[in-house]
């Protein structure tokens, strides 16, 4: 079940690993939005009441097309800056 927050300006730091990224276009939205999900894996140090073991979280980012496209270009300088080699499927680079 979404529980939507607003967060203050500024930076805001993911204590645990984010163990898979999503990526989608927001049918609909005028000016056209794009939506990443990060699905984390919560700490088993954080317990509790109702939870036993590690728990998992998802957080949604809207952002409009413009924002999307200059972190998808600073995603890209810092993966060819580090050096990493991009995953290829069918053949091509993704």
């Amino acid at each position: 079940m979404p529980f939507p927050i607003n967060l203050t300006h500024g930076d805001h730091d993911v204590p645990d690993s984010v163990v898979a990224w999503s990526a989608d276009y927001v049918p609909g939205s005028h000016p056209p939005l794009v939506e990443l999900i990060a699905s984390i894996q919560s700490s088993p140090r954080i317990s509790m009441a109702q939870a036993r073991g590690q728990t998992a979280t998802s957080v949604g980012v809207r952002m409009d097309a413009l924002v999307a496209t200059a972190l998808y270009e600073k995603l890209g300088d810092l993966i060819r800056n580090m050096g990493w080699q991009p995953q290829v499927t069918g053949g091509r680079p993704i």
